[in-house]
């Protein structure tokens, strides 16, 4: 469920800090302080999951905004922020989570694209648990940003991109060039062929085929990489737990005995492996924020003009 939301750079919204909603959420405050932008978000974000649209977020619609450069804040040295924290429960993910709930804290960065003349998604950064992903997405759509933690996913080697292949989604794709070709495909979102391509992949299974013994098979170490990666969205403890149950092989068992969260090469995998599902996690998110919009109802404020009214979305 919906447990906060925090805006920054929208019209007169400087930063509103993170607001818990709860069943009964009560603003305050002075006359253009930003109460109705704040209330007419929850219609936006409606609006643009309903709607096929070009960009990320539909400014007009059952609430009217207007464009990007009429709501944002000239003196804003950044984009308009988006920050929205939530439960994800375990069953809406195909991952086995460690735990039935997983705390998700995302923010998204919009600015305008000066191709498209819309707006686009420049800067995600989530919070799951006690893991921080962060992405920045250049004009062309390339990653100049990929980093899970304390590791640079770029330094890796591969080049990563990010598009919407949905009009109705908020969130773009990403995904690496050697999985362009999947973009063809209706389904992609649901390709199995990722889980085993990519410059990440690689590197987890280098890694982890390492701490294997070299008398196993190299079958063992892809079903060990494919048992972390189905259980990394958890908490650096309950990863650490996953990665030591992994494979029951003594060897495999006397190189990861003596990890704790500190050790640089649980960090390590913990991170890549991340890195590796992060894409399908964020794919999720969007289909959850998504479902949450379908049940938003609006009542417009009762102090605007004559043609103004009540609307139920």
């Amino acid at each position: 469920m919906l447990q906060a939301v925090r805006i920054e750079g929208l019209r007169s919204l400087t930063d509103t800090g993170s607001i818990d909603i709860k069943p009964l959420t009560i603003l305050v405050g002075e006359n253009s302080s930003g109460k109705s932008t704040f209330l007419r978000f929850f219609p936006l974000l409606k609006q643009s999951f309903e709607a096929n649209t070009s960009g990320p977020i539909l400014w007009t619609g059952y609430v009217n905004f207007g464009t990007y450069r009429e709501v944002h804040q000239h003196n804003s040295p950044n984009g308009i922020k988006f920050h929205i924290s939530f439960n994800l429960d375990r069953f809406l993910f195909r991952q086995i989570f460690p735990q039935p709930k997983i705390q998700v804290n995302l923010s998204i960065e919009l600015s305008e694209s000066k191709k498209k003349q819309t707006t686009r998604v420049s800067k995600i950064e989530c919070q799951v648990e006690d893991s921080v992903i962060k992405i920045d997405i250049s004009e062309d759509g390339s990653l100049s940003k990929y980093q899970v933690n304390s590791l640079n996913i770029l330094e890796l080697g591969g080049k990563f991109e990010a598009t919407r292949l949905d009009g109705r989604s908020m969130l773009p794709i990403i995904f690496e060039d050697s999985q362009k070709d999947l973009l063809d495909f209706e389904l992609y979102r649901f390709s199995r062929f990722r889980e085993t391509q990519g410059i990440v992949f690689s590197k987890l299974y280098e890694d982890v085929k390492f701490l294997c013994s070299k008398a196993k098979s190299e079958d063992t170490a892809l079903s060990t990489v494919q048992y972390i990666i189905r259980r990394c969205i958890g908490n650096s403890n309950q990863i650490l737990n996953v990665i030591k149950q992994a494979n029951e092989a003594q060897y495999w068992k006397k190189n990861t005995k003596n990890w704790d969260r500190e050790s640089s090469e649980f960090q390590r995998i913990r991170d890549l492996a991340i890195a590796h599902i992060f894409p399908s996690f964020l794919e999720i998110c969007d289909s959850y924020i998504g479902s949450l919009s379908k049940n938003i109802s609006y009542i417009g404020p009762s102090r605007a003009t004559a043609e103004q009214r009540s609307q139920q979305v």
